[in-house]
């Protein structure tokens, strides 16, 4: 199994000393959109006066990587794709990522728009492969990714998630770090319990 940011969360969690003395909520938010991760983690109070029934946040501490997303994601399947793609190449189709100083403009340029049409397989194969949670689009175990009808290969979910174990251990390593700074900002410096995780952004249902 494949740890997740999550799971730092809830290990933490799981360990933690800290009580939550006037009735609020901690609240874990995880946000990872296409190119940047954001944590943030807040107390979450309920005021007395509920006429307007709006909790209030306070800010204990926040961190981010702005290298750090579902593009990312892309990229890497990308570049795995093309690897596999180019080894099972039969028609000497070139489609690698990178272009060679020894290329013309010409090549260049069409280096550029097979490495774009490859990204957007790549991104359109992690969205088929891991669903968005719902019983219309589940996970799937294995999907048949096609590329310009001349090369396939069946990705399966395991060896996607080891691909992208890189990016989750850093996105871990961020949620550890967030929880941290908050413990140092708490009184006596006690763990903190994390009472709810909410998830943001479309690269979290990855």
């Amino acid at each position: 199994d494949t740890d997740t940011p999550a799971d730092a969360d809830a290990n933490a969690t799981s360990t933690s000393n800290e009580t939550t003395n006037d009735g609020g909520r901690t609240v874990l938010v995880f946000d990872m959109g296409g190119g940047t991760t954001d944590v943030t983690i807040a107390k979450m109070t309920q005021p007395k006066n509920d006429f307007h029934n709006e909790p209030t946040f306070r800010v204990l501490a926040t961190s981010g990587d702005r290298h750090l997303g579902g593009d990312d994601m892309d990229i890497l399947l990308a570049q795995f794709l093309s690897t596999k793609f180019t080894t099972s190449n039969t028609n000497n189709t070139h489609i690698e990522p990178t272009v060679g100083n020894e290329q013309n403009e010409h090549s260049q340029k069409t280096t550029t728009i097979h490495w774009t049409k490859l990204r957007r397989i790549a991104c359109h194969a992690k969205e088929e492969l891991c669903g968005d949670g719902t019983p219309d689009h589940p996970q799937q175990e294995s999907i048949t990714i096609s590329y310009r009808n001349t090369h396939t290969y069946q990705l399966h979910h395991d060896e996607f998630v080891t691909l992208i174990q890189p990016l989750v251990d850093r996105a871990a390593s961020l949620v550890r770090t967030t929880l941290s700074t908050t413990n140092t900002n708490t009184t006596n410096n006690t763990n903190t319990t994390v009472d709810e995780v909410i998830l943001v952004g479309g690269a979290t249902r990855t």
